[in-house]
């Protein structure tokens, strides 16, 4: 798992979007918003499977975990400025790879002139095997 190798292959359906409550017929219905099925209807969408938590359990999460390790973040952040900033926009553009979910490009404002901070891709350990264009493009 760690080379980028895929562990197997086989294909998933999935719905890409989330489900949402409407009202169908004066009745309080679950309904897929990327093709308006209802909850437990089969996918509607076809892609590569990437993920299987259950498969390793505890000791999978503990192997990624070791794999990439969370970072602690300053408990003062100056920028270099000398100042301290109030707040900051984070975005995260993820992308499905031989890994499962990773990063692929990462982006910070500064709350208060808006200026950009960080903007930068980031090449994820797998092979990319979905991009997630159907959401955001990188």
């Amino acid at each position: 798992m760690t080379n980028g190798s895929v562990p197997f292959y086989n294909e998933c359906r999935f719905h890409p979007m989330r489900l949402s409550t409407k009202q169908v017929s004066g009745t309080r219905t679950r309904l897929h918003e990327c093709c308006q099925g209802q909850m437990g209807d089969a996918g509607c969408d076809v892609g590569p499977h990437v993920w299987e938590e259950h498969r390793g359990g505890d000791k999978l999460l503990a192997h990624l975990h070791a794999e990439i390790a969370f970072a602690v973040t300053p408990e003062t952040c100056t920028g270099g400025t000398g100042m301290r900033r109030g707040v900051v926009g984070l975005d995260c553009e993820m992308v499905y790879s031989t890994c499962g979910l990773e990063l692929a490009r990462v982006s910070l404002v500064d709350g208060a002139d808006h200026s950009v901070l960080v903007d930068e891709l980031v090449r994820p350990k797998g092979a990319v095997l979905d991009y997630n264009t159907r959401y955001r493009y990188l």
